[in-house]
């Protein structure tokens, strides 16, 4: 068993139940990975025996958050398991892979997002995370802090059995950055009533304070009523069904076509 590293309470539990079921553990907290100080766009890891290794990841820098690093430790220790040690150059490849996996919706940043449907100009930016417990609802609002996202239109999907305690401060957290909030119920059975949802998020504003915010019944209004501020960055989270929902809908805009060239006083001077 590999050991993604765990809170200090939890460890000795998970390594006394898999010693009595006979499972030998590695912890991924052997690994200490890190952002280059050499190059903000590369990692550094330190294995417990041989070289440190070092990855570049060109126009990735942004992508390289904490719990990213994390899953990417525990990789690295299981291909050391099923694959065997092996030299700087190999691991430092097998970093480069590890690093170079996407997985849609989760801290996924986009820019110039078109909207299928929709004319005007696209969405300047767009943050898409699927997450729908604590973890990772502050685990998001911690990478919006870092990339310096804040003041955005926050599209909220949360199932019913998601509106409990401990989702409370994260989500205060991410209202507190946001200057619209719009809400939406996931089609599933497990979706809130709107006045549910409402009621869960307004305990979580300070006393008389309001966000200006509406409930919409599908993704496409959804993102219709983000197209009404297509520069405030748009944040999407709480549940992988609305998400899935809202990137169907979403595609890159052509880029912005360059500005003309002014004529160089050079090129206009007669021969």
């Amino acid at each position: 068993t590999v050991l993604a590293e765990q809170a200090p309470a939890l460890e000795p539990w998970l390594r006394a139940r898999l010693a009595e079921r006979g499972s030998p553990v590695r912890s991924a907290a052997e690994l200490r990975l890190a952002l280059s100080a050499e190059d903000a766009e590369g990692v550094r890891v330190q294995w417990p025996q041989g070289e440190p290794a070092w990855a570049a990841l060109p126009g990735a820098g942004w992508r390289l958050t904490a719990p990213r690093l994390a899953c990417a430790a525990t990789a690295l220790v299981a291909g050391e398991l099923l694959l065997g040690p092996a030299g700087p150059e190999a691991r430092a490849a097998r970093l480069r892979a590890v690093l170079s996996v996407q997985l849609p919706g989760r801290l996924e940043l986009r820019t110039r997002q078109a909207v299928r449907g929709q004319g005007g100009p696209p969405l300047a930016q767009v943050v898409l995370d699927g997450g729908h417990n604590g973890e990772a609802l502050a685990a998001l609002h911690a990478e919006l802090q870092r990339w310096g996202v804040s003041g955005y239109t926050l599209l909220l999907g949360l199932q019913r059995d998601k509106l409990v305690p401990s989702l409370r401060e994260p989500v205060q957290a991410l209202l507190g950055a946001a200057r619209r909030v719009l809400t939406l119920a996931p089609q599933t059975p497990r979706a809130p009533r709107p006045e549910e949802l409402r009621a869960f998020l307004a305990a979580l504003l300070p006393a008389g304070a309001a966000l200006p915010g509406a409930t919409v019944p599908e993704a496409p209004a959804a993102l219709a009523a983000a197209l009404e501020t297509p520069a405030r960055p748009l944040v999407v989270t709480g549940s992988f069904w609305m998400l899935g929902d809202v990137m169907r809908l979403l595609q890159d805009a052509p880029p912005e076509p360059a500005p003309p060239r002014a004529p160089s006083a050079l090129g206009s001077a007669p021969r």
